[in-house]
């Protein structure tokens, strides 16, 4: 440390954690936001340097963050001067060997310093986080380094504490040191690291059989914008991505021609919103620029004097809510089955509309209707929930389909309704926003060795050595695979599927298969397939397989049966195979089976062995 720093501690009632533990510093901190009085050294912090008083507390604004700051407030050093300083608080923990201790620290350039007009060249030379203990002896030191000028970034840090340290029972304390020569400067703020807010916070309910409910709460008391804040966002939105949407379809876009459908998946609502509404809200669920003032759910259409019973924020402004209630009157017994609505036609048996809700946070960089997450300017953070529907919108809902809605549709007279298929609570976020990599296009059909999306217009045939994965796309063509490894995910087939050999597979996640799907003479192999959660608009065959496979499973969140169009054949198998929850429109037949079992299925007519399943 330099001369004239000095170090000393704010000493509480300590609080201890036991062995093997992972401890978020960050929330035993007294203001983490460095409130206080500006030009001061922040409340319950002290501070200490050259030129006095070290660190001061501050609230930035548009001279030092044209964009916006993170924080209202924040900590900066005072270094219009060349020089030094420290600030320092001790916390409630206690050192325990075994442990291991993380802390989220915020950090930002700003443009200017406080009075706003003297410019800031740019981060100190030396920053420095350090871990201490009684006596303000060093445990640990990080060197920090900033983001670009005019921004914050998180900078997380971690120590495993030996188990035989010497530190063992001390108090834990947190102190930061800058030096830098004049117009060099360094704003901070300490946050909770993001997964200890956002881990385990989204609750779901269906309503009424029909619709849905679901609600994101941070933790540990923040609000929505605290929480934002901490985790580098300007705020929370929800985005729904709808999985499955079969033929034939009754949801109209904006411009009143076009029928949306799914697979490929599509947000909810879309571009330009559909025929009834909801334009300006891509890519969210909800407008971005307005969530305080947007309701979720109304008792009854507004039109009709409805009321507001679920706003998307509540008054204490902790709470992101959701809500949904669609309809498809395509489906059995709906207004629009059989009629012009629905191209004359009903959607097959077993069919249903698929939903995935996840909760982003907004980048202060996003720009309205831009697909933000390739964009990098929101981040998908992995929690919510999947869930589906197969509502026919009853005598009230009308011939047309209806989704992201905010008001309940009436299950008066109607047939189906809304289930919860899996809730996601950890977080995929690691505090640095990151897009995904750049989607590939297949080029060939034979080149089929990666992960692919887009649309491919013909065949594809996957050969030995081989690994093709294709997801949320279309292939015009048939999908041929004599070896290899084929994924399909959310995939429209225009042609069949045919396996043969020693190819391993997994078909499902909403994959729509216009022909037939083929699966016949693989040897015996350990690998598990699998065909779940996809539609086959032709026969299924399965035959004179050694591997073992699963078509649909016992557990439909692990494994969801399938909707076959025509007739389901299991025969001359040695391998296992499991015929679980499917819906087939035609005959299940099974024969000369080695090992099968199932349950669940519905069928025109069942025979063989699987005449009890």
């Amino acid at each position: 440390m330099r001369s004239g720093s000095l170090l000393c501690f704010l000493v509480a009632g300590m609080a201890a954690t036991t062995f093997g533990e992972t401890v978020d510093i960050a929330d035993k901190i007294v203001n983490p936001l460095f409130k206080g009085t500006a030009g001061a050294c922040p409340t319950n912090w002290a501070c200490d340097g050259s030129p006095a008083p070290g660190f001061a507390s501050y609230a930035p604004g548009a001279a030092q963050y044209p964009g916006g700051s993170l924080f209202a407030t924040s900590a900066y050093s005072p270094t219009v001067l060349s020089g030094s300083g420290t600030i320092q608080q001790k916390t409630t923990l206690f050192w325990i060997g075994g442990n291991t201790y993380v802390l989220n620290l915020m950090v930002g350039v700003p443009k200017t310093e406080p009075n706003g007009t003297t410019p800031v060249v740019g981060w100190p030379q030396t920053v420095r986080l350090y871990l201490t203990a009684a006596g303000n002896a060093q445990v640990a030191a990080f060197d920090i380094k900033g983001p670009d000028q005019a921004g914050f970034v998180s900078r997380s840090v971690n120590f495993t504490l030996p188990v035989n340290s010497p530190f063992n029972g001390e108090p834990i304390g947190v102190l930061i040191f800058v030096s830098a020569t004049q117009n060099y400067s360094a704003n901070f703020a300490i946050a909770p690291a993001c997964a200890s807010l956002i881990d385990g916070t989204v609750t779901n309910s269906i309503e009424d059989t029909t619709g849905i409910r679901g609600a994101f709460v941070p933790k540990l008391g923040r609000t929505l914008a605290e929480a934002a804040q901490y985790c580098g966002f300007k705020e929370f939105d929800w985005q729904q991505t709808i999985t499955s949407w079969p033929t034939p379809s009754s949801l109209f876009l904006a411009d009143h021609v076009t029928r949306q459908t799914a697979p490929p998946s599509f947000l909810d609502p879309p571009l330009g919103g559909y025929g009834y509404g909801f334009a300006g809200r891509y890519p969210f669920y909800y407008p971005w620029d307005s969530l305080a003032t947007t309701c979720a759910e109304y008792d009854k259409p507004v039109a009709d004097g409805g009321t507001c019973i679920l706003p998307v924020i509540n008054a204490a402004g902790n709470t992101l809510s959701f809500f949904d209630s669609p309809y498809e009157p395509c489906f059995a017994g709906g207004a629009g089955a059989g009629t012009a609505s629905c191209n004359g036609k009903t959607i097959l048996a077993g069919r249903f509309l698929g939903f995935t809700a996840d909760v982003v946070g907004v980048l202060p960089s996003f720009v309205a209707n831009t697909n933000c997450i390739p964009l990098k300017t929101c981040v998908d953070l992995g929690i919510g929930f999947s869930w589906k529907s197969n509502f026919n919108g009853g005598t009230a809902g009308g011939v047309f389909a209806v989704t992201a809605s905010d008001v309940p549709a009436d299950p008066t007279g109607g047939i189906g309704g809304v289930s919860i298929t899996s809730v996601r609570q950890t977080t995929t976020y690691t505090g640095t926003p990151s897009a995904p990599a750049a989607p590939q296009t297949l080029a060939a059909g034979y080149a089929c060795n990666g992960t692919y999306t887009g649309t491919f217009n013909g065949t594809v045939v996957v050969s030995p050595g081989q690994n093709c994965t294709f997801v949320n796309g279309t292939i015009t063509g048939d999908v041929l695979a004599n070896g290899g490894n084929l994924t399909l995910s959310e995939v429209l087939v225009g042609g069949g599927v045919q396996i043969t050999g020693n190819a391993t597979y997994s078909i499902g996640d909403f994959t729509n298969i216009t022909g037939d799907l083929q699966i016949s003479n693989s040897p015996a192999t350990t690998a598990q397939n699998q065909v779940c959660s996809a539609t086959i608009q032709g026969n299924l065959a399965f035959q004179n397989n050694g591997s073992p496979a699963q078509i649909g499973s016992a557990l439909p969140s692990s494994c969801a049966g399938n909707v076959v169009g025509g007739n389901l054949n299991v025969t001359n198998n040695s391998g296992a195979v499991g015929i679980f929850n499917n819906t087939v429109t035609g005959n299940l037949a099974c024969s000369t089976n080695s090992a099968i079992n199932g349950s669940g299925n519905v069928a025109a007519l069942k025979q063989g062995q699987c005449a009890s399943f």
